[in-house]
């Protein structure tokens, strides 16, 4: 058999010759520069932000204000919002202004099957760390601990009540329709004082009730107490409640009260509230404890014997 002759600037055929990668790699390889190109070209991250940003301010009466967005597709995408504020309508209170936000995702979920999402959110010294599961329908809402002070949050209450101390927080609830429809908690309380204020036209000393527990359940806009401690036999007061409470989504002041327990007084605070005697002569007494019901509102609650 003859060879070829070639000369020395000519190529043999299988120099033109496709090399032997497979049709497969080949398919691979430009599918990944279309995705590269994409990625590369398209604003991709402005749509996502644009979305969130939408989501955002387009919840029903609880918007939430930031004056910076950032998202981060490192790793598990996250996003931290900026000097961000939530609207006062979310509790019928005042705006809540936190020092951080953070949102990032967790993988999928499955109870219900949607996404999963870690919050993180802080003011001055209370720190909050919420679990989500986005469903289509619902959201489940988990919060192992979360850890608060209430002078972080006075602007929310002090024009009714005004209260000092830290609370540790564990709850589970779920949302539908944007809203809470049921959940329960239980709440820690430590270092737990009230501090002097008027109370029912009662001008009420400075109170060191040192600790405190509050269990419930929410259902319905109706919050309800299995437990409700206050103080410990070392207290000027030491309270025991139960009962429930009517919540007002516009105004959290006028919820309505139907609770009942018993509390007892120090020695020591009654010598200085005597006028307090006056009231505590019509009250049931039992065990040194005084039975008492207490309904009206949350701004203006009234206290009656059992």
């Amino acid at each position: 058999m003859s060879k070829q002759r070639v000369s020395e600037n000519q190529l043999l055929p299988e120099h033109y010759e496709t090399p032997p990668i497979g049709i497969l790699k080949w398919i691979f390889l430009v599918l990944l520069c279309i995705t590269l190109g994409f990625l590369f070209n398209f604003p991709l991250t402005q749509v996502i932000e644009g979305k969130i940003q939408k989501a955002i301010s387009g919840v029903k009466n609880c918007n939430i204000a930031y004056k910076e967005l950032s998202l981060n597709f490192l790793f598990l995408p996250n996003l931290n919002l900026r000097t961000p504020s939530v609207s006062g309508r979310c509790i019928g209170g005042k705006e809540i202004k936190l020092d951080e936000l953070a949102i990032k995702f967790r993988g999928p979920g499955f109870s219900p099957f949607g996404v999963k999402l870690l919050t993180q959110a802080g003011v001055n010294k209370s720190k909050f760390e919420v679990y989500s599961t986005i469903g289509p329908k619902e959201q489940v809402i988990s919060v192992p601990s979360a850890i608060f002070h209430f002078s972080d949050f006075k602007n929310l209450y002090e024009d009714v009540f005004k209260i000092r101390g830290i609370g540790s927080l564990n709850a589970l609830g779920n949302v539908k329709n944007s809203s809470l429809s049921s959940g329960t908690f239980k709440l820690d309380l430590k270092g737990l004082e009230i501090p002097p204020q008027t109370i029912s036209g009662f001008d009420v000393p400075s109170l060191v009730l040192g600790t405190g527990v509050v269990k419930g359940k929410y259902n319905n806009q109706k919050l309800t107490f299995d437990n409700l401690d206050l103080g410990n036999a070392h207290s000027p007061i030491r309270a025991t409640f139960k009962g429930t409470i009517d919540i007002n989504p516009r105004s959290m002041k006028n919820s309505r009260l139907n609770l009942t327990g018993k509390v007892n007084f120090s020695k020591e605070f009654l010598d200085d509230f005597s006028i307090l005697n006056i009231f505590l002569q019509k009250i049931k007494m039992e065990n040194g404890f005084y039975m008492l019901r207490v309904t009206g509102t949350v701004s203006r609650p009234i206290p009656s014997s059992q």
